[in-house]
């Protein structure tokens, strides 16, 4: 009965880093022999690739607590390996980069917000235009308007004054008294 047996080897995966420090180690020892063997100082390579004498010497060694970041690293192995003749982009990607996805918790993650597009906002502002001018064209016409309705209105009040003074005048008979 193999189905109630479980396996219990475990694989052991190495981590990035150790992948990176046993491909450094490895890529450090070729440059290091081939500089060797080309003649070449570490302070020659400092002044064709201008990279620091402690770096190129922690490649070497594949010392990569004294490196920086691996991308950086994978750049810097391309130039010293461009500096003793090889072809630099090849030889230094077979450094591990590794990407590290780190991904956020959703309470963080950016939520797609509607947005406006330029038409939407073409038609806001023709929008806002015409109420502009629909508004002050209407402050306008009431800034004028009343100095004619005040006009108007003094005309009818002495008409209708008039009138009631002549219908008074109609109906109150003379007071003889007076």
């Amino acid at each position: 009965m193999k189905l109630f047996i479980r396996n219990n080897k475990k694989q052991i995966t190495p981590s990035l880093e150790e992948i990176q420090v046993e491909k450094l180690k490895e890529l450090g020892n070729k440059l290091a022999t081939i500089r060797k063997q080309k003649g070449l100082s570490l302070e020659d390579l400092v002044l064709l690739t201008r990279i620091p004498r402690r770096i190129l010497l922690a490649i070497e060694e594949g010392n990569l607590s004294d490196l920086p970041e691996p991308v950086y690293l994978q750049g810097l192995i391309s130039q010293f390996a461009d500096a003793l003749g090889l072809k630099g982009r090849e030889f230094a990607s077979s450094f591990p980069v590794g990407s590290m996805a780190i991904s956020l918790p959703k309470s963080l993650q950016k939520t797609s917000m509607p947005q406006l597009r330029p038409l939407h906002l073409y038609l806001l502002y023709i929008v806002v235009i015409i109420c502009s001018v629909n508004g002050l064209s209407q402050l306008l016409n009431n800034a004028t308007f009343p100095n004619n309705n005040t006009q108007i209105l003094t005309e009818n009040l002495t008409e209708k004054s008039q009138k009631l003074a002549r219908k008074n005048d109609q109906e109150i008979p003379p007071n003889p008294h007076y």
